[in-house]
Order: C-alpha cells, then structure tokens, then sequence
C-alpha cells in the first residue's frame, strides 16, 4: 500500500471491496500527497449529515446534555434535549468528537455556546486522528494552538485553520468556559472522497496531467460501482515545437545547474556557444547537467554538441526529469532506461527526438561516456504549457460525445459508459467480473487535466470512494500516476487509471 503524510496524519491507499451482488460503483476519489478544498462547505452538523452515531464525547452532564446535542443552531426540546453539549462539572479533560466516516479536509470551525443559557466554552484546542485511536494535537510554529471561543450564548465564532486538517476523526477540547462546559459546532471543509450519491468531489491533480485518453478504475465504494465524472483542464498541444531557451539565453544562468563545474560552467551549456561549452571536473565520476524551465513543459527534443574550440564531446547519456526538484525518474522506453548516443565531433548537433514525450519542470542530463572530457553545449526543443483558467472539458455539457465514452463493460445497456456523465440521469456501472473494470474517455487532442469531479449513482445510493491512476504513453504499458516521485502499485481488483496516449 502506498503512504502518504500532511499534518502529521498518515494516510493509506485503500483496499479492495465488493458489494453484496459483486457489483462496483464509480464515484471517485483520488489518493495522494495534495488534497485541496478550494470551496469548503458545512460538514454536517447542522444538517444532520453527520449522524448522531457519529458523534461521542468524554463525558455528558446527563441524558439531555449528550454529544449529539452538539450541532450548530441546535434548539432545546422540552424533556428530551438541552441546546448543546454539556460536559460533566468533573471532567477535568472534557472533549467532542466527530468521525466523518471517510477522511475529510477540514478547514474551519464554528462554535456557539447553550442555547439562551448563559453557558458556552471561550477557548479550545483540537486534534485529530485518522485510525480513531492516535491523535495528534493541532499545531502552529510547533506550539499547540489554542483557539478563543465565544463570548455568549448564541453568537456564532468561526475559526479557520491554516493549514488545513486531513483527517477522519477530529476532537475539540474545551479548555476553559463559562458557567458549564457547553458547545455547539460546525466543520467547514470537504470531504476526500462521496460520501453520498449526488454530492460532487473534485479532485485536484498535481502534477497535471497530459493525456489524450483517460480512464477511472474504480478501487472501493459503497453500494454499487456507479460512476459520473467530469474533467477539468485545458486542450493542449505542441504541434510546432520550438527551442525553449538555452541558446536564445530565455533560459537564465541561474536555471541551469551542475554536479560540478570543471573547465566550463554549467551556465555554458548552450547550443552554438562559441566561447567555451559546460565541462565536469576529471574526478566528477557521475555528473550532470540540470536545467530548471520554471514552468510546466512538454519536451519533445534534445539537441547537443560538443565544445567548441577543443576536441571534447559526450559520446553518450541518459536522461531523468523531476517536477518537485526532489525527485528524478529516469526517463525509459519500454520499461528500460534509455541511453541516447551523444556526439562524434565537437561541432556537429545531435537531435533525438523522444518516443515519450517529457511533461515536466526540470530535466537532468547525465553524461554516460565521452572523449578526454565531457564537454556539453545542449538545447530542448518543445512548449512551455499552463492551464491558468481550466475549464469543464465537456462531459456534463455533451461537447464529448458517447463515442468517445466507453469501458471493459456495462451492467446494463442504461448503465453503458456513455451515460457516466457528471449530473446525468444515470450512470456507469461496470457489468458482474472479475474486477479491473474501466471507463475511458477519448479527448481526441493532447489535454491538460488538472481535475476530476465525480458522482455516485443517480436516484440510488451507490458510489466510488476511491480511484488510483495510471498512464500510458504510446505503445508503452500502464505506469502509474506519480506524484512525488512514488508509484502507485496496479492491484487485480476494481482500480482506477488513467490513461497517457501522446
């Protein structure tokens, strides 16, 4: 399973599961290392989305005073119910708890005190858990924050939380209160993945994601395997790749690194310089060459040469790429890692023109062997890409037509692919099997994804939890979809990918 971290909670990739009738649904969440919530909502208290099951506390002063009591705006009912949530007067450590069932980004908290009494809680601390057992507490510049309440009974006081908190289960602990401990709250945020059938889940994709076809492999959910999805992004392409700036000097002497710098400087490594070229140093047994496009870009080309004035050249290398400046993959062909063969004389340009197209920040170039030294004037060729204002790519609006929609199978011919459309009347269920179900979408042009939002089923409450992805470059087979560098592993059962086909 992979792992993942953010706040202190740790978070695992999910496991495999079927319904009662071996059906899956497709409502989709996705797991890694970024979980964004640019428009929080109310989490469910106040609506009663979250269940009174859902909530317990360390202690209640009595019968009508319970942890289900908690939720915000809460009115008394005459002998069954109080306004709020009231610890017991001898608990010294009182707490509330809420466990949203699935892992959810909250942030911000609103808190009110009992309803027309003269009791609430003016200062509190929170934690959070995502096993339901260890909690950690929630910090700011490594000091537990203490966060300051209300001030009487029924004005509400919202707190946001920077960062935000990932988590499955979260505690308020009131620390000090006025005539009782009492509290009503609400969680602003959103949740990971559905947690119903109509309620829509973006996720945002980081690094994006360039694609011409796309498909979702559903990994858990509940009920069925229902699924409605939309993309976001920008159709994309680079149909006319130009130089991306060493030899046009675009690209600065400060985005162009070395392992070491010997006769020649890193910042010398460019196509057609005739002054010098960039040059390791005689013990530098493994160097490179780095160079940093700041922006997202499609490389397509590599060109080279030797140095100019002297008999120096790379008779060969390899490549690897990285989009956090941590991590580096090498780029391969067919599973194996390409060695590109250099140069022969110090003059002549080299052009490789690369099978898979590289979709990154920053590319390395490692030389492999060389003459008396390795000499190096080097250019990309390819489009610097950005998707400042992604757009709906057309599921829910028809612009992708059915054709263009289709999967491993369908339960029915009113559950077909095609109908797997975001705010559809119905949607796609993968027909009875042995799992690896999926549903592809054909952009027909090279896309920029930067997200997914997606549905459960219509009218039914059936949906998908979770979805990994995997991508595919030309003739290449299904790799998974990186994000820091760690692939998720492709299990035999009911997964998610997505599909690369440049």
């Amino acid at each position: 399973m992979g792992e993942g971290k953010i706040n202190g909670v740790v978070f695992l990739d999910l496991c495999k599961a079927f319904d009662s009738v071996n059906h899956e649904i497709l409502l989709v969440k996705l797991k890694g290392p970024k979980y964004d919530c640019i428009d929080p909502i109310p989490l469910g208290l106040e609506s009663n989305l979250i269940a009174n099951s859902q909530l317990k506390s360390s202690s209640e002063k009595d019968e009508t005073t319970r942890a289900r009591n908690a939720r915000l705006r809460l009115r008394p009912v005459d002998g069954e119910r109080v306004g709020a949530w009231i610890a017991s007067a001898d608990d010294g450590n009182p707490w509330l708890e809420v466990d949203f069932k699935s892992n959810a980004t909250v942030r911000g908290i609103t808190t009110q005190g009992r309803y027309d009494e003269a009791e609430w809680v003016t200062s509190y601390e929170v934690s959070y858990s995502i096993d339901g057992v260890t909690f950690d507490s929630y910090e700011e510049n490594g000091q537990v924050k203490v966060f300051s309440a209300n001030f009487d009974s029924n004005s509400t006081v919202k707190q946001y939380l920077d960062p935000p908190i990932l988590a499955r289960h979260i505690r308020l602990h009131p620390k000090q209160w006025s005539g009782s401990c009492a509290l009503r709250a609400e969680f602003h945020g959103c949740y990971e993945a559905n947690f119903d059938s109509n309620s829509t889940v973006k996720q945002y994709l980081d690094p994006p994601i360039l694609a011409r076809h796309i498909r979702l492999h559903p990994k858990q959910w509940s009920g069925s395997c229902a699924l409605r999805a939309e993309f976001h992004g920008c159709y994309e392409d680079c149909k006319d790749p130009k130089y991306l700036g060493l030899a046009t000097y675009r690209i600065s002497d400060i985005q162009i690194n070395s392992s070491s710098d010997g006769s020649g400087t890193a910042s010398q490594a460019r196509l057609n310089l005739t002054t010098s070229s960039w040059a390791p140093t005689s013990d530098d047994l493994y160097p490179w060459l780095e160079v940093d496009f700041i922006i997202r870009t499609k490389v397509r080309e590599i060109l080279s040469q030797g140095r100019y004035h002297e008999d120096n050249w790379v008779t060969s290398y390899s490549v690897s790429y990285s989009s956090d400046e941590k991590t580096f993959q090498d780029y391969t062909e067919y599973d194996i890692v390409k060695v590109f063969s250099g140069n022969y004389d110090r003059s002549s340009i080299v052009r490789h023109v690369l099978t898979r197209i590289i979709f990154t920040n920053r590319v390395r170039i490692y030389p492999k062997t060389w003459t008396t030294n390795a000499g190096l004037r080097l250019e990309f060729a390819g489009c610097n890409f950005g998707c400042i204002y992604p757009n709906a790519l057309g599921m829910e609006a028809g612009h992708i037509e059915d054709s263009q929609i289709t999967g491993s199978s369908s339960w029915k011919y009113d559950h077909a692919p095609f109908y797997g459309r975001l705010k559809s009347h119905r949607s796609w269920i993968p027909g009875l099997s042995e799992g690896d179900d999926f549903v592809t979408v054909n952009f027909l042009h090279t896309t920029l994804l930067t997200g997914i939002a997606i549905q459960g089923g219509f009218l039914v409450d059936s949906f998908v939890t979770d979805f990994t992805i995997s991508l595919k470059s030309g003739d290449n087979e299904f790799t998974p979809y990186q994000e820091n560098g760690a692939k998720k592993v492709k299990r035999n059962y009911c997964i998610v990918h997505i599909t690369l086909c440049l």
